[in-house]
């Protein structure tokens, strides 16, 4: 598949903030969809000077008129080292390699730029595309996927950058980002700038619209598959959190506990009856006035206010009006940032799925899109 113009466009800014820009890989093999003279002016255009190439060069990589290849192309951003994986020979630098299958040693991190351009979705196991782009590039190096957007027959699959960023936070990369290009102009180049966890199909896209995702490797980790969509992920992270993991992040603090009925009995009145909680009790605070200025097992039962005085570094939420009880705090206690931050961790998982929810309902990616005025 081609290489456009805002493609192009983009590669500027992404090959001005890498560290290094020596060696790439290709999936596939692409044509670029502007002649030398053009692309050689948007270098111009931004005060660059691209790579020299010698006309003989120049003669075997201008393809069709007014097409360049992407050896071409990236030879005249740096890049030295420039190899083209595909399963059919299109010229000396072809990588002869099924993609469906893993690549060799010698390939692994190896390449500061991989290049998936429009050839991922056409290869039948997708996740081993996936592997063989994270595997091939160097720690502090960028991984590029491409796709048309909102065309039902091309490729095997249709990657939502949703899989996109699960997959690539999950296996050691991070600075992730996804643009929606227009095909043949330079210019039109606009950043997502939701949650990428929250993509949703680009309501108002066409035929002529491409997405660009892009990611860094911060680390190498082994590889992993095993994995769910992040809201997904959160929820069952959220189910499988149990009282004792809320207390064994308390240690060291000063706790009050908000709730005095069935949820503190059942989960909390026995560890704090132990007489070593791992942490300093100051008492429990409640909404209901009659319950205020009592006790409850030997400790006193406070009004919130209490929880404005200073000496309160998280509190337990012992009810299952979890979201309301938090919320109140907000109001109450705007001046008490951190105590706010700690209770927040400890049910940083419902809160985060309860957000997954809502966003899904109220945004969609036309809602996100910034012109970026840099490109």
């Amino acid at each position: 598949m081609p290489i456009h113009r805002s493609e192009v466009g983009l590669l500027f800014k992404l090959a001005g903030e890498m560290r290094r820009a020596e060696s790439v890989m290709t999936f596939g093999t692409q044509s670029v969809l502007a002649p030398f003279g053009e692309v050689a002016q948007m270098f111009f255009r931004r005060g660059l000077t691209p790579s020299a190439l010698d006309a003989d060069a120049l003669r075997r990589y201008e393809r069709a008129p007014g097409t360049l290849d992407c050896i071409a192309l990236f030879r005249m951003f740096g890049f030295s080292d420039v190899v083209c994986a595909d399963l059919l020979p299109f010229h000396d630098e072809t990588y002869v390699h099924d993609l469906s299958t893993p690549l060799p040693g010698d390939m692994l991190g190896r390449f500061d730029l991989v290049w998936d351009g429009f050839t991922g979705y056409h290869v039948c196991n997708p996740m081993e595309v996936l592997l063989n782009a994270a595997g091939a590039v160097r720690e502090g190096g960028r991984v590029v996927h491409t796709l048309l957007m909102n065309l039902v027959n091309v490729g095997f699959f249709r990657i939502n950058p949703r899989f996109f960023a699960r997959f690539y936070e999950e296996n050691g990369f991070e600075d992730m980002a996804v643009y929606i290009l227009r095909q043949g102009y330079e210019s039109m180049v606009y950043k997502y700038e939701g949650n990428l966890h929250d993509f949703l199909c680009w309501e108002n896209g066409n035929t002529e619209d491409i997405l660009l995702f892009t990611a860094r490797k911060a680390r190498t980790v082994p590889p992993s598959t095993r994995f769910l969509e992040m809201p997904y992920e959160v929820l069952s992270r959220a189910h499988a959190r149990r009282p004792e993991d809320i207390l064994g992040e308390l240690r060291g603090k000063r706790v009050a506990i908000w709730g005095t009925g069935g949820n503190y009995v059942d989960n909390f009145r026995e560890p704090l009856a132990s007489g070593d909680p791992g942490f300093e009790f100051v008492g429990f605070v409640d909404n209901d006035p009659a319950r205020c200025g009592g006790t409850l097992d030997g400790h006193p039962v406070h009004p919130v206010a209490r929880l404005g005085e200073g000496d309160v570094d998280a509190v337990i939420i012992a009810s299952s009006f979890l979201n309301d009880i938090f919320a109140q705090m907000c109001r109450q206690f705007p001046h008490r940032m951190e105590m706010l931050q700690n209770t927040w961790g400890l049910y940083r998982h419902h809160f985060e799925h309860v957000a997954y929810k809502r966003r899904t309902v109220q945004f969609r990616v036309k809602n996100n899109m910034v012109f970026n005025k840099l490109m």
